[in-house]
């Protein structure tokens, strides 16, 4: 295990930086956790990060929340909810919640956020995902209306996933809207003290208000900014930190054999994938033959990459989706055998018995695996390349047609609805990699689908298809991994058992 000195004493700097309140720990009930980035805000609208949705999934509060463990939807501010028909959902409030400000909420917050977050003239995180919506209405103090523009399957989960909820006196009258996540005021179970990446971090505290769910085993908590993976290992190490979630397998199994640290493995509803251009927008002609799309998705040792490049207890899969997100259809496709021999034959009757040149674009954490893919295409003839990009950047060659292959660890359950893992490749037929209108008329007939046993019977079609086609290769689960110090623990707590909350974490005794 190797660690760089001067990361290492670069954490000395840190006590330096943090003062009395982030020294503080267990004793002192203050938790303190790694930022991986600095965040600008902490709003929901405006910030689409991890280190971001770890906090204000739990400062604000949507409707209803989808309970993966159970299959079902749970209340948060709506204490019950229905639909009146197949474009009016009704929902009525709960009465007793505040603010952190200590103003009531009611159903003028609803209707006000829900009409404003709507806009598609917004530039703002997912806009695309409530443009269903055509108006909120109040129909009493703690009951409103959501009315659809078409029927629409996954709206209870769009609204659960996206729409939260703010202060709409203090958001109304804010000349730019996402100052509002610079003094955030919700009302879930945790609240901001204090928000200043640049010097201390991000402080919140346990809302003992909160009356209608978990609350946080901790009493306070620091976000502290380190956005250098090296950096935040350092701290680790010197224990100036609590906890961290790990980007890399090498951090997952090497941090661990230092006396004082655990780590941590949670399945969560994300993928590695590996999406390849058959439309020939990205000019690599071999693309466009089925047969060589094979050739590639049977060179690729999917159990290899599992083991021993994603980080945590990774384990292959063969779904599109996953089993607990909502109208997941009970099937999986043995996806093709790794099998380099046959795959060489495929790409030879295909005419490519010399292979060709083919560039493979990674993003987010998936760098060290699009590195392995591209080996294992290398054995075959392919000679693959990997260029590295940010988010912003992959989605703008996304959009202008110039990626080849993708290898990502892609969120299929950021909304746990199987539309979502469909929509990632045929939501738009400007960015899809793939020209089929019959997958983008079954990805529209499952959204405007009410019922069910027939939307698992449409998403079931299309996993038949990306399978026969060769459009994507599910690869492996992608689990959310920490290391933190003996005096943490981490366990399910919330609704959401696919993904690490804030109120999961919590004290040893």
């Amino acid at each position: 295990m190797k660690f760089s000195t001067s990361k290492i004493l670069a954490a000395g700097i840190f006590l330096a930086f943090a003062a009395t309140p982030v020294v503080a720990q267990k004793a002192k009930d203050t938790m303190r956790v790694a930022l991986a980035e600095a965040l600008p805000t902490v709003d929901s609208y405006y910030s689409n990060s991890n280190d971001g949705s770890f906090y204000y999934r739990e400062v604000y509060e949507p409707l209803v929340r989808y309970d993966d463990g159970a299959g079902k939807f749970v209340g948060a501010l709506a204490k019950s909810w229905k639909h009146v028909d197949d474009k009016t959902l009704e929902f009525e409030l709960r009465e007793d919640v505040k603010f952190h400000n200590g103003k009531p909420f009611d159903a003028d917050d609803v209707v006000y956020l829900t009409n404003w977050r709507k806009d598609p003239a917004l530039r703002i995180t997912a806009a695309v995902r409530l443009q269903w919506i055509d108006r909120a209405e109040k129909i009493g103090p703690y009951k409103v209306r959501i009315y659809a523009l078409e029927p629409t399957a996954p709206d209870l989960n769009l609204l659960a996933a996206n729409m939260f909820y703010y202060d709409s006196n203090i958001h109304s009258n804010l000349k730019d809207k996402s100052d509002y996540g610079r003094n955030p005021i919700g009302t879930g179970p945790i609240k901001v003290t204090k928000f200043d990446v640049q010097s201390q971090g991000l402080h919140v505290e346990r809302f003992e208000e909160f009356n209608h769910g978990p609350k946080p085993l901790w009493k306070n908590l620091i976000g502290v900014p380190i956005p250098d993976r090296e950096t935040q290992t350092a701290h680790m190490i010197a224990g100036t930190i609590d906890i961290m979630r790990v980007a890399n397998k090498s951090q997952y199994d090497d941090l661990p054999k230092m006396p004082n640290i655990i780590a941590y493995s949670r399945d969560q509803l994300t993928h590695l994938e590996l999406y390849l251009d058959a439309r020939d927008r990205a000019k690599q002609p071999a693309l466009n033959d089925v047969r060589v799309r094979r050739a590639i998705f049977m060179a690729v040792d999917r159990a290899e990459l599992a083991k021993h490049i994603v980080p945590g207890e990774a384990h292959v899969v063969d779904s599109y989706c996953d089993a607990v997100m909502f109208a997941c259809p009970d099937m999986g496709l043995k996806q093709r055998t790794y099998d380099p021999a046959a795959a060489k034959k495929l790409l030879e009757e295909a005419g490519y018995k010399d292979g060709f040149d083919m560039e493979i674009v990674t993003r987010a954490l998936s760098r060290e695996a699009g590195v392995a893919i591209a080996g294992m295409l290398r054995k075959i003839g392919i000679r693959a390349s990997v260029q590295h990009v940010t988010m912003n950047v992959y989605r703008d060659r996304r959009n202008d047609g110039s990626i080849q292959a993708v290898v990502a660890d892609t969120p299929i359950g950021n909304m746990p609805d199987t539309s979502n893992a469909f929509r990632l490749y045929f939501g738009s037929e400007a960015s899809s990699f793939a020209d089929d209108k019959q997958m983008f008329a079954w990805e529209q007939e499952g959204l405007a689908t009410i019922d069910v046993d027939k939307r698992k019977a449409i998403y079931a079609k299309m996993q038949q298809k990306l399978f026969d086609d060769a459009y994507i290769l599910p690869i492996s689960s992608w689990p959310d991994t920490f290391v933190h110090n003996k005096d943490v623990t981490i366990e399910t707590r919330t609704w959401s058992g696919k993904r690490v909350s804030i109120l999961d974490l919590g004290w040893a005794k």
